[in-house]
């Protein structure tokens, strides 16, 4: 079950128009769309409403020595299922175990580097680059070298049960 779907149709002001208005018609415009049957205010607020999250949640890491994951939108900070969005901060010598994901992730190095394992090999990702990793491939992350902060994104929503970490 998802949000109900409005168009533009669903909300044309009283002469039939969609376009922008300004002003006191603005205004009479928005007593109109109060007055409406819509579902409640709470379903409507995530599509339609900005969202400010000011502070992530602190995840605890995986790995080898401790890592820093700040989460600013997944399961654990925001209750949203279909994206993660993710600082990673990883000391030198830092590795993760293996994995065998169900999501695809989207990594993005803003500092030092990032090297990503697959069964074909290493790819170093250095600040500025970014790399997409997809379900169903074996990864394992690390950061031999350097210190490295990064972003990563996961679609759907980072889990534990879906991430399928090597024994």
């Amino acid at each position: 079950m998802g949000m109900p779907r409005i168009d533009k149709a669903d909300v044309r002001r009283a002469d039939n128009s969609t376009e922008p208005r300004q002003g006191v018609a603005l205004r009479a415009d928005k007593e109109r769309l109060r007055s409406l049957d819509w579902p409640a205010p709470q379903a409507l607020r995530c599509p339609f409403m900005p969202r400010l999250i000011k502070t992530p949640e602190r995840i605890v890491a995986a790995g080898n020595l401790p890592k820093l994951i700040d989460e600013f939108v997944g399961r654990v900070n925001t209750g949203t299922e279909v994206i993660s969005i993710a600082r990673m901060q990883s000391p030198a010598g830092w590795l993760e175990p293996g994995q065998t994901p169900e999501f695809t992730e989207y990594t993005l190095v803003l500092r030092g580097c990032l090297r990503v394992t697959t069964r074909s090999g290493a790819i170093d990702v250095r600040a500025g680059e970014a790399i997409v990793t997809y379900p169903g491939e074996w990864v394992q992350y690390g950061t031999p070298t350097e210190a490295t902060e990064y972003v990563a994104i996961c679609t759907p929503a980072f889990a534990p049960h879906t991430v399928h970490r090597d024994a």
